[in-house]
């Protein structure tokens, strides 16, 4: 014998609160983004910790010889380490519908869009001219590899986050969340 399906809850409240489509694709592009930040950030340290197989990279070499620029490119790399973190437990959350993942999500991608701009004009004001004024042809062809990559890091940057906020502030993901 086959079983009848479960009856519907009395009390429409106790009903768990179904995920909007938009929420899931976020948090699953969050998790995808936040594992990256994880697993990444300690492997982008590795170039300027010890000795590299192949020819030596003259960009990285430049940065070692920069006190401030090395003390950036690691800052760098542990902010991103711990908005990796940030990002894959608030996106999990949203999964789950957790209450406090909404805001973590929300304070992840305001404070993404900041450092975001903040990178941006570091790398156009202050690592542009280096590299492009350091006489090593190879070192001034990654200046116009930097400067195409902080406009594409620009613009993914807030396509992605602006997305994020205006799918969190959306009603049927409010509600989800248990917000009205």
């Amino acid at each position: 014998m086959t079983e009848p399906p479960p009856l519907p809850p009395l009390n429409p409240s106790t009903a768990s609160p179904t995920r909007p489509t938009a929420l899931t694709v976020i948090a699953i592009i969050g998790i995808v983004f936040g594992l990256m930040g994880v697993i990444c950030s300690p492997f982008g340290a590795l170039p300027y910790m010890m000795e590299m197989p192949g020819p030596p990279n003259p960009v990285v070499e430049m940065v070692k010889e920069s006190t401030w620029m090395f003390a950036y490119m690691m800052m760098s790399l542990v902010v991103g380490f711990i908005f990796g973190v940030i990002l894959l437990v608030g996106s999990i959350g949203a999964l789950q519908l957790k209450p406090w993942a909404r805001p973590v999500l929300i304070g992840y991608a305001i404070a993404s869009l900041v450092t975001t701009v903040i990178s941006t004009v570091v790398t156009l004001i202050m690592f542009l001219p280096l590299l492009q004024n350091s006489g090593d042809p190879a070192v001034a062809g990654a200046g116009v590899g930097g400067m195409i990559g902080a406009g594409c890091g620009l613009c993914l940057g807030f396509a992605v986050q602006g997305a994020m906020l205006y799918i969190l502030s959306r009603p049927d993901v409010k509600r989800a969340f248990g917000k009205e």
